[in-house]
């Protein structure tokens, strides 16, 4: 189960807000910043792949969360202030870290993650974390060229939503050019050669940028507001925290963890449609599923290599359904028999209903939460109940103990009546 420790530290990602120094003309937040990059790095590992290269592709997902979880940890610490202190004073840098992993790892200690996250943050800031966590060398390298690729480019792509409105500030050229010459040393992935040049990868992370512009909940008041993107990511981690509890296998991790990020890429076109309006009638489930399949096909997959498509629609076409590929066909399996039975690279395993556990975990937290807060519209308890009540009528779902894990969060069914 996600224990309530981790679920809270990480819904904080959704209040730390970024570039708050300057007029913003929407709010920045770091969980949709760091979705954004690990989109990014996805496509950017996937294409050093099909150069030839090896990628360690747990050192990206890894690197990505532990460095988002320490970011958290962190949030009262201006980034550039934080850049100094890593380059001026290393000494008091490294025992920063060292009281991060303290107040981190013991929340991770379920999970199994402790002693790795430890191990991250202490090798910082000499890039060392990243090797530590891999046993291919080669493979690690490229994998943390490939996420300071992506983290680059996604604080360049925030700064570009605010530039315009922001011109009479000074400090706006200076902050450019130092995002510019943080990008420099990877202009060699050929990924990063296609965003400055704004080819094909451009335009697929300009499509699925629009989920940061998609408020969720959109039809209610909310604290905190989140969008799709950060939501993504959010289910991303839980689900990578479930698998690790499955003992889930490295392409099963990969699939699990990618398919949660990506699973509403589809929303980017067709925008997110909130539950009672998606089941207003009974066919129209699968008409708004059949619409976004064939819009994604029209607007993203010809920017893609074919490679990268297929994987892609693995992900997000029944994102819900445990599969597993044997004998090059897709299959529909439980995630009881992907552990029992497949939990093993070649059948490219990947648990949909560990993601959907995840994904409504994460819809009802995103209520919860904001009930707690005292927001709490009939749309938020209705929400917030609807979900309470599916997930505590059974102990276990697909082997995760949800009943326990949602009731480490009750709300107050009677705060608006």
């Amino acid at each position: 189960m996600i224990e309530r420790s981790i679920a809270l530290h990480l819904f904080g990602g959704f209040s730390v807000k970024r570039w708050n120094d300057l007029v913003r003309p929407m709010e920045l937040n770091e969980m949709d910043r760091r979705a954004s990059a690990m989109m990014l790095a996805y496509f950017l590992g996937k294409l050093e792949e099909r150069e030839g290269k090896r990628i360690d592709w747990d050192t990206i997902i890894y690197s990505g969360v532990f460095d988002l979880l320490r970011k958290i940890a962190l949030s009262d610490i201006k980034e550039t202030v934080h850049r100094r202190i890593r380059i001026e004073y290393p000494e008091e840098y490294r025992r920063l870290n060292l009281w991060v992993a303290d107040a981190v790892a013991p929340i991770l200690e379920p999970y199994g993650l402790s002693r790795r996250f430890r191990e991250y943050v202490s090798a910082m800031p000499d890039n060392g974390a990243y090797r530590r966590i891999a046993g291919d060398p080669e493979a690690a390298s490229t994998a943390v060229q490939v996420l300071e690729a992506a983290r680059s480019y996604s604080s360049y792509r925030e700064f570009r939503i605010i530039k315009g409105v922001n011109d009479h500030d000074p400090r706006v050229p200076s902050i450019e050019s130092d995002l510019r010459r943080r990008m420099e040393p990877y202009l060699d992935l050929a990924g990063m050669r296609q965003l400055v040049l704004e080819l094909d990868l451009y335009r697929v992370m300009s499509v699925a940028d629009r989920l940061r512009y998609q408020t969720r909940w959109s039809r209610t008041p909310r604290i905190p507001e989140t969008a799709v993107l950060g939501h993504s990511l959010m289910v991303a981690v839980f689900t990578l925290l479930l698998s690790e509890q499955q003992h889930a296998c490295p392409r099963r991790r990969f699939n699990n963890f990618f398919g949660g990020l990506f699973h509403d890429l589809p929303e980017a076109v067709t925008r997110d449609i909130v539950a009672p309006t998606k089941t207003a009638t009974p066919g129209l489930p699968d008409i708004v599923k059949k619409i976004e399949d064939e819009t994604v096909a029209e607007e993203l997959y010809p920017h893609m290599t074919p490679e990268i498509a297929d994987e892609v629609r693995y992900f997000v076409e029944d994102e819900f359904d445990s599969r597993i590929v044997e004998d090059g066909q897709v299959r529909v399996v439980s995630t009881e028999r992907i552990t029992g039975e497949y939990n093993e690279n070649r059948y490219r395993p990947i648990d949909g209903e560990l993601i959907r556990i995840a994904d409504e975990f994460s819809a009802y937290l995103e209520a919860q939460q904001s009930i707690q807060l005292g927001v709490a519209t009939h749309i938020l308890l209705e929400g917030a109940e609807r979900l309470f009540s599916k997930y505590t009528s059974h102990e276990t779902s697909a082997g995760v103990a949800t009943k326990s894990m949602f009731e480490q969060f009750p709300f107050r069914h009677d705060a608006i009546r």
